[in-house]
């Protein structure tokens, strides 16, 4: 490959309006689609994690298609949820720090604070 191309992209997510089947989005795919537009636009998505995104697309699909037969879909439904949680994971809120007695605020602070030399 020239030094001057790019690399084709791993990930190229489909027409908003039509799935790898060629048929309209289903409610599902419509959503994983948006959630992973919303990620890719306030994070990004690098192409060490674009396979995730193919992989949530295509679960969506496998769900839908899963509902449409009377299928179960409880498997696909949890892999969908931890897929998109890789791309995007939870931050979880340490809570109110001013209620922690003040030597342990200190001691937590002194990790947020760039190290000093001695």
């Amino acid at each position: 490959m020239h030094p001057d191309t790019e690399p084709p992209a791993l990930f190229e997510p489909p027409e908003p309006a039509r799935n790898s089947a060629g048929y309209g989005l289903s409610a599902i795919e419509r959503s994983v689609f948006d959630s992973i537009e919303a990620i890719r636009a306030e994070k990004g998505i690098g192409a060490s994690k674009a396979f995730l995104a193919q992989t949530a697309m295509e679960l969506a699909r496998n769900i839908h298609r899963g509902n449409m037969k009377g299928r179960a879909v409880a498997h696909e439904s949890a892999q969908l949820v931890a897929t998109l949680e890789l791309l995007d994971p939870p931050t979880e809120d340490a809570g109110d720090v001013e209620n922690l007695p003040a030597d342990l605020r200190d001691f937590l602070n002194a990790f947020s604070a760039a190290p000093v030399k001695p």
